[in-house]
């Protein structure tokens, strides 16, 4: 009897194509649009894509040598009221100001006027990588007029060029502890594949309501069908199709995403572990969903229940922002959301190669969630029968 009830979920399922969408091409698209959106911010190597305009106001040989070490391919503009114009159309990200008498500022070790004026919209992180730029060409710059100041004791120190010695890269050696790099992809697909586990709310919620509706609930109750079969025949079709959304989008991020220029996904995992967080999200999903699906009377209030409850928990969870990029204060908050348990598993599994025991708090967490939830849906779905 099981089975007949598996085979007539997929059967309805199959029917709703707005519900496969949501599945399936919505988690595609969202990590095909954000694997490429924040390729750069998690990479270590990573140059500024930052359009800046150049204004050299000093127009001495130290200003024209700070322009070399910094960008010596960057547009210079006359004056800054041109670049603030090109800022203002957007043409341009950011404008780096040298002011007059830099090179005097420079001899006398003083602050020399050296300003990065930004449009906006720009994000803050590319902003400091910039700046981070400006400030160790000017610190080579700094090192250089200093040699040079000593050339008359030893003349040899004059004649050096310490930006072909490197002086102009980092003098600290940035990796990751882990032999595979959180990427990009590596952040999107487990994100929008958790996003994407616990929208099944909305295909449990209208299946339910329908045959609330149409009175087959009741038709089956009179048969003497138990209870938990009929639970376990809307929770074990959608663990399968949260199983195959794993399979589909692991290919997305694997196969697809490099075809458009991102990062390939790194499938270097524990298998294991990587079946645990699916089945322990899932759970977590499937109680959430029941639970929606045991309030919602119609259609309407399923969809805006279900989208509500996603999109906050989303928010909440890393899913919108990653993590990293949220302010201090606010990254404990993730803890308080199922789909930040799930993401952080996920995660875990792909960037830093954990194993099913590394997992298994968050893991134990989720099928709690799932659990208490589930049996709150059956319990409110008893006593509104």
């Amino acid at each position: 009897m099981l089975r007949a009830f598996i085979t007539k979920e997929f059967l309805s399922l199959r029917r709703d194509p707005h519900a496969l969408a949501v599945l399936f091409l919505m988690p595609t698209a969202f990590i095909l649009v954000m694997s490429l959106a924040l390729r750069d911010s998690f990479r270590l190597d990573a140059s500024s894509p930052l359009r800046v305009l150049l204004v050299d106001e000093d127009r001495t040989a130290e200003s024209r040598r700070l322009l070399t070490l910094v960008t010596p391919s960057a547009q210079s503009v006359p004056d800054v009221a041109t670049g603030q114009a090109a800022l203002g159309r957007r043409e341009a990200d950011a404008l780096a100001v040298v002011g007059s008498g830099f090179s005097r500022a420079l001899a006398q070790r003083q602050a020399p006027p050296l300003s990065l004026l930004a449009e906006p919209g720009t994000p803050l992180a590319l902003l400091e990588r910039e700046r981070g730029r400006w400030e160790r060409a000017l610190g080579t710059l700094r090192a250089e007029a200093a040699l040079h100041s000593l050339a008359s004791i030893a003349p040899a120190l004059g004649d050096i060029d310490l930006a072909a010695q490197g002086g102009t890269q980092a003098g600290v050696t940035l990796r990751s502890t882990s032999p595979v790099p959180l990427t990009s992809v590596q952040q999107s697909v487990p994100a929008w594949l958790v996003f994407a586990m616990f929208f099944v709310a909305l295909p449990v919620s209208t299946l339910l309501i329908g045959e609330r509706q149409q009175g087959t609930l009741d038709r089956l109750r009179s048969l003497g069908v138990p209870p938990l079969l009929l639970v376990l025949g809307k929770l074990v079709p959608f663990y399968l199709v949260h199983l195959l959304q794993v399979v589909a989008m692991l290919a997305v991020g694997r196969w697809i995403v490099p075809l458009i220029g991102g990062d390939a996904l790194s499938l270097a995992v524990d298998p294991l572990a990587l079946f645990l967080a699916a089945s322990a999200t899932s759970i977590a999903a499937l109680g959430l969903s029941l639970l929606i699906a045991s309030f919602a009377r119609t259609a309407e209030q399923a969809t805006i229940a279900a989208g509500g409850t996603n999109i906050i928990l989303g928010a909440l969870g890393g899913i919108m922002v990653p993590k990293q990029v949220m302010p201090a204060a606010m990254q404990p908050i993730t803890r308080f959301s199922p789909m930040g348990w799930g993401l952080d598993a996920f995660v875990d599994v792909f960037a830093r190669q954990a194993t099913s025991a590394s997992i298994a708090l968050a893991c134990a967490a989720l099928v709690l969630f799932g659990v208490v939830a589930l049996a709150l849906g059956i319990h409110r779905l008893r006593a509104s029968a």
